[in-house]
């Protein structure tokens, strides 16, 4: 790639910088009503410091803690398997050793995923996702778990996308304190000032602003495996010297950015909060208008005799106003009556909450967690409708996230000899992830529920024409039913084990055809010869 000095790299930053400008200044906004706590997107502030005090309602904030949670718990839940492992090729997935070292792959995948922070950061994921609309979640090999995840802040990262519209070039943007620093690249590249920081100054918290730059290396030679020659080049840039403090690759690409919903042609998402952000804005001032109007009514302004209205009328709680002319029916002082109707604000904020809370699917996700009062129809026909909406938005989940995460997994695992080898049946043969979660299972169900209505019908036909049987393969409607419901492969007998059974069987109803018809013949060898007897003693007689 033409880029390979620090003065290449941060150009090509500032320009990523630049095209991102407007986003961020709504990702501002967005984050100010929707996730205080990672405000400063385009502003500076201080950890701890206090959110806004003129936001009213945290129907945003709620609303996306719920969807995180849903997706957390119906997606990626580390209490059960949410994926398996499938060649394409469908006749591979009947053999024997191909099965047992798939479910050895993924149930290793699934293990290492739940000793590590994979748990903790794709729940960070989610919530930036559910503000921003895009996320970033890095990937990166570990001494001690083998793989170690690390949500990085939007505001971080700057993508560019390739003509498949894949963010395959990624810059980062960060802080490292000098101490930080110092031990990550070491005293003899992180460069001049940070050494002098912290060798002389002893200033081991001062902050440097560093850039990752990761993209696809054009240029290497295949036949070394160094860092400096792998497919995904990284090169790290400090931004006091000027320097490439260090040129390092990766065998895939480790950054991960998913997009909640997308534009063709734009680079980053748009989030459920985007999409309802006028509705919000409305909400907070609604709130606001409502408490006024409350506190209004609590405790109203008062109305006291005087020779005339002394000053401008005050209408906040609590204000006392005078006026001239007597109060009616002698009274020296009473309410001042503003005719508030309380009912229709709350009529209006819940209405409009409701309009948050569907642009997060949290009907559906609070739906899902009442489905054991309900029948597997009742959940199949409610669901249903709701799918039909989410199901573009775990696609491109499935496709930016959670895909390129088990693909890269497994390769490390396969690296250090966590996993099997592979079959040679496999060999040079690529294999799909199968998602198996609630929310995966709920959209199979449909064509489940499909297939077992066909199956109806059909029998329903069979008491009138009984050969119509023979029309279904009754083996490819079990494999299909164990893949929709998710069934373990291991307790589905392969072909050549059907056939053995299917053998005996036969073998064992041929033996017993045998010895039925040696009974009726004997039988009736018997029935013949005690026949002939008595038509013998009828003859002497």
């Amino acid at each position: 790639m033409m880029i390979k000095t620090a003065e290449d790299i941060i150009k090509a930053y500032d320009k990523a910088k630049a095209d991102k400008t407007v986003v961020e200044s709504t990702w501002e906004d967005l984050v100010y009503y929707g996730m205080p706590r990672k405000r400063g997107v385009n502003t500076k502030y201080e950890p701890g410091e206090k959110p806004s005090t003129d936001v009213y309602d945290d129907s945003p904030v709620q609303s996306n803690l719920i969807m995180a949670a849903g997706l957390s718990g119906y997606m990626t839940n580390a209490s059960q398997r949410w994926f398996e492992l499938r060649t394409r090729d469908e006749s591979l997935m009947r053999d024997n050793e191909v099965r047992k070292f798939f479910s050895h792959a993924q149930e290793t995948i699934f293990l290492t995923l739940a000793n590590t922070n994979f748990y903790q950061q794709i729940h960070e994921i989610y919530l930036d996702l559910g503000t921003f609309g895009t996320a970033c979640m890095y990937e990166d090999e570990d001494v001690r778990d083998d793989i170690r995840f690390y949500a990085r802040q939007p505001k971080e990262i700057f993508i560019v996308e390739d003509d498949r519209e894949e963010a395959t070039m990624v810059f980062r943007y960060f802080e490292m304190t000098a101490y930080q620093a110092y031990t990550f690249f070491g005293d003899a590249k992180v460069g001049e000032a940070i050494c002098k920081c912290v060798e002389e100054q002893k200033d081991f918290t001062k902050k440097f602003c560093f850039i990752q730059y990761v993209c696809p290396r054009y240029e290497r030679d295949v036949s070394r495996a160094d860092n400096i020659n792998m497919p995904i080049a990284s090169y790290w840039v400090s931004m006091t010297d000027k320097k490439i403090v260090r040129e390092s690759g990766y065998s895939e690409m480790p950054y991960f950015c998913p997009r909640f919903y997308k534009n063709s042609g734009e680079v980053y998402g748009y989030s459920p909060m985007y999409t309802v952000y006028p509705d919000v804005v409305m909400l907070n001032k609604a709130v606001e208008t409502y408490i006024n109007a409350a506190e209004i009514a609590l405790y109203p302004p008062w109305i006291a005799e005087h020779d005339g209205i002394m000053g401008t009328l005050d209408v906040r709680s609590r204000a006392i106003n005078y006026q001239r002319a007597p109060l009616s029916s002698g009274q020296q002082i009473q309410p001042l009556s503003t005719k508030n109707n309380i009912q229709v604000g709350l009529d209006f904020i819940e209405r409009a909450e409701q309009k948050v809370r569907r642009a997060f699917f949290v009907d559906l996700f609070l739906m899902l967690t009442q489905q054991n009062n309900m029948t597997a129809t009742e959940v199949i026909e409610r669901t249903q409708e709701k799918m039909l909406i989410l199901g573009p938005v775990l696609g491109r989940l499935q496709n930016e996230l959670l895909s390129p995460i088990i693909v890269r997994t497994f390769n490390i695992l396969l690296r250090r000899g966590k996993l099997a080898p592979i079959p040679p049946e496999l060999g040079g043969k690529n294999f799909d992830v199968i998602y198996i979660s609630p929310l995966a299972k709920a959209q199979r169900a449909v064509q489940a529920k499909d297939m077992q209505t066909f199956l109806t019908i059909v029998g329903q036909i069979s008491q009138v024409a009984p050969q119509i049987i023979d029309k279904i393969d009754t083996d490819m409607v079990v494999d299909k039913m164990s893949f929709i419901y998710s069934i373990d492969p291991e307790i589905i007998n392969d072909e050549e084990s059907v056939a053995k059974v299917r053998e005996n069987r036969a073998q064992q109803a041929q033996v017993q055809a045998q010895l039925n018809a040696a009974s009726s013949m004997a039988a009736t060898m018997k029935d013949g010869s005690a026949a002939g007897k008595n038509i013998a003693d009828a003859q002497r007689q």
